[in-house]
């Protein structure tokens, strides 16, 4: 870690924060605690659950906070669930939509 408190090695840094979405835990990782309070103040504001068209309800939460961690993280990509890495790049993500008829 630098004097700064910068970690780029993700796999070792303390600035890490889990959610969970419905029975999944994520875990984003940051190199700082910059970067993890602009995460926090996202999922914060972000009041938007899902999207409704017609009688089809998809919930895009997951995408959109990965989606924002993409933007807001600039020295790295480690995403975690449970306990398992699962993306060190956005590439590696491959979205497979899910949607619910009400």
């Amino acid at each position: 870690m630098t004097k700064d408190g910068i970690e780029y090695n993700l796999n070792i840094t303390p600035y890490v924060f889990k959610h969970y979405y419905y029975d999944l835990e994520i875990t984003y990782k940051f190199s700082s605690q910059l970067y993890l309070d602009k995460f926090l103040e996202f999922i914060c504001n972000d009041e938007s659950e899902s999207v409704r068209v017609n009688c089809i309800k998809a919930d895009l939460r997951l995408l959109k906070d990965i989606k924002a961690y993409s933007k807001i993280e600039k020295r790295g990509f480690h995403i975690v669930k449970n306990d398992e890495v699962i993306f060190n790049n956005l590439n590696d993500i491959t979205v497979i939509p899910r949607f619910d008829i009400i």
